[in-house]
């Protein structure tokens, strides 16, 4: 049994205009100990994916409207509220995707490690801030004594990133969600929260379900991939398979973009033509048909749906690119 298995995942915003559907038939599983990567634009529906397994949609405005959320086999989509708050920190956690918004200002760091861990296990308060302590010092921040009685706005960015990753492990979770854990971060930062999350990964021996558009990161640290476009996922594959052979053409555009250096000297850009379809209108057929060289009259009619190519990999493509083969990016006319 996969620890999270997402099947068929549809998550919808009600709207001025009417109903929209951010998350469209989204079906993915993570294992026990597994990295795996959501990779799309902004605008693809990861995070909206992430918050949906929390069930964090705004109140009122998002709703899960299909399918089902498996998490060591309760269907988080129908599990009562008051199940899901013991749920959620505890055996889940995220790292959400903006650490200053996400910590408390007029509270310590250390308050809220211990808020996190006293909500969820039975502790004395003395324990829980020694506890705080300790993972303060797990997640490298110096002088974990002294700053655990510090504010967020005493921390430079990578430090208050890890009293998020902090908090997130307070209860030793089994399956931790991390959305963009590097964006705004300098390069150098980024490689020791990396480095960081594959170590207490490799500790705590839980599933890690990653949200990012960097590619990069996907490579260092994810062991599969699932691409997501305009709310569905279009290609799963192994990190290596996905890289040296991918099958769909939005896929191989996206890897395109990490081949810049290589580029001879006043070589054109790649690019992928076109923009992100709204959810509000989407084409009939394949959403990324408008933007694809290959593209054919059945694309733009008859929308693909995720089928096994073999070897690990998942695509939802009628004309899937035969391994090794490139595409173009011109928008087809």
């Amino acid at each position: 049994m996969a620890l999270l298995d997402i099947q068929q995942l549809q998550t919808t915003f009600d709207t001025r205009s009417g109903p929209v559907r951010a998350v469209d038939g989204v079906s993915l599983r993570v294992e026990r100990g597994e990295t795996v990567a959501l990779v799309g634009e902004s605008g693809s529906g990861k995070s909206v994916t992430a918050y949906s397994v929390l069930r964090l949609l705004p109140r009122g405005q998002g709703r899960i409207s299909g399918g089902r959320i498996l998490f060591d086999g309760q269907d988080l989509a129908t599990l009562p509220e008051a199940a899901m708050r013991a749920l959620r920190g505890n055996r889940i956690s995220m790292i959400f995707q903006e650490p200053l918004s996400a910590l408390n200002p007029v509270r310590s760091i250390g308050w809220q490690i211990v808020e996190a861990i006293r909500l969820h296990r039975p502790v004395r308060e003395r324990e829980a801030w020694a506890r705080a302590v300790a993972l303060l010092a797990q997640v490298g921040i110096p002088s974990p004594e002294r700053r655990v009685h510090d504010f967020a706005h005493q921390l430079s960015g990578g430090m208050r990133q890890r009293v998020v990753i902090a908090i997130a492990l307070a209860c030793e979770p089994d399956l931790l969600i991390a959305d963009e854990p590097t964006t705004a971060l300098d390069v150098t930062t980024q490689a020791q929260i990396l480095a960081l999350l594959r170590t207490l990964q490799a500790e705590h021996g839980m599933g890690l379900l990653l949200i990012t558009h960097d590619l990069g990161v996907v490579a260092e640290v994810a062991d599969r991939a699932a691409v997501m476009y305009a709310g569905r996922v279009v290609e799963q594959a192994p990190v290596d398979v996905l890289f040296e052979a991918p099958a769909h053409p939005y896929t191989a555009g996206l890897l395109a973009s990490l081949a810049i250096e290589h580029l001879p000297p006043g070589s054109r850009l790649p690019e992928i033509g076109g923009t992100v379809p709204s959810p509000a209108n989407m084409p009939p057929g394949c959403a990324f048909a408008p933007r694809c060289s290959r593209a054919v009259a059945r694309c733009h009619a008859q929308a693909p749906v995720l089928q096994d190519a073999g070897h690990g990999v998942h695509v939802a493509c009628h004309l899937p690119l035969p391994a090794g083969q490139a595409a173009s990016w011109e928008q087809a006319a």
